[in-house]
């Protein structure tokens, strides 16, 4: 089928309810797009495949299982279904518009302990929330770690029922490696290296990185460690590297060329990061303008902004 699908009219609707805005993100599979929700539009995406995609019913039966999903630090998903476009068969998600993704941040520079932290807290009580209810995430990285406001999100949409496949022990290896990922700097050489941080953060990695799947913290015990509390029904002793030197974890920029894309909140501020992609956003939209403004395309194309928006990951 043609890439043309993924170039849209400003006012072509999908099910006459959501109107595809600017293109957010294209794929060999899809696109996701701005549009708006309920009556009062308020700011989403929706996420287009072709029908013709292996396992696209089983995706859409996923999605409207998350719909039921309901906590602060977890993007929403508002709808999905089965629809046509140009004739073309297709499934669709709309959720939640997110302001940034953390992924944007680390390909930029590393976070400090601090700001690891500050995200750390709403990261787990979504997975405990997820975990308790019978789901795993099925997508912990940093484009699916979001800012929405003031408020850090996990994407809603991967979100797999345990009966169905979703492994919240693989969850707490993801947030290990995001852990890393987030600490790390990568030198001329493309070694990523570590700088020295508190012990409990060095336990965290090590017990979420175990090779075990059954030996793994929970997101509870996580929790507990980051807020100086016991460690409630400790595992076995963990065989892991003496240092998070020695972890290896996928460079985010490595994912982010495979997929370009994006508890209570803390009420001490909005956190560095979140500042950082918010900084770097509104630059890409001033650049996205300019570029626009001096070079024009023909109206029925949609605009691409310059730069990638934060969504969850297609």
């Amino acid at each position: 089928m043609s890439n043309n699908f993924l170039i849209r009219p400003l006012d072509q609707m999908i099910d006459g309810m959501y109107s595809l805005g600017a293109v957010v993100q294209r794929s060999a599979t899809g696109a996701i797009y701005e549009t708006g929700f309920g009556a009062d539009a308020r700011p989403a995406v929706i996420k287009v495949r072709y029908v013709g995609n292996p396992g696209v019913e089983r995706l859409v039966e996923q999605w409207r299982n998350a719909i039921e999903l309901s906590h602060p630090n977890l993007l929403g998903v508002y709808a999905a279904g089965f629809s046509k476009l140009d004739d073309a068969p297709i499934v669709y998600v709309v959720m939640e518009r997110a302001d940034a993704s953390l992924a944007g941040v680390v390909a930029e520079r590393a976070l400090s302990e601090t700001e690891v932290r500050e995200l750390l807290a709403p990261a787990l009580s979504a997975l405990s929330y997820l975990h308790q209810n019978g789901y795993a995430h099925s997508g912990v990285k940093p484009s699916n770690i979001l800012a929405v406001g003031d408020l850090v999100k996990l994407s809603g949409e991967n979100a797999q029922l345990v009966e169905d496949g979703g492994d919240p022990a693989e969850d707490m290896r993801a947030l290990g490696t995001v852990i890393v990922q987030a600490l790390t700097t990568e030198g001329h050489s493309g070694v990523r290296t570590i700088p020295d941080v508190s012990e409990p953060v060095k336990e965290i990695v090590r017990h979420c990185l175990e090779p075990d799947p059954k030996k793994r913290w929970t997101a509870d015990q996580v929790e507990a460690k980051l807020q100086g509390r016991t460690v409630a029904a400790a595992a076995a002793p963990v065989v892991v590297p003496a240092s998070i030197q020695e972890i290896r974890p996928v460079p985010v920029a490595e994912e982010r060329r495979e997929e370009r894309e994006e508890a209570s909140p803390s009420r001490r501020g909005i956190p560095a990061w979140i500042l950082a992609a918010l900084a770097a956003l509104v630059l890409s939209v001033v650049v996205a303008r300019y570029w626009r403004a001096t070079n024009p395309v023909p109206a029925a194309v949609a605009p691409v902004p310059a730069g990638d928006r934060a969504t969850p990951a297609a």
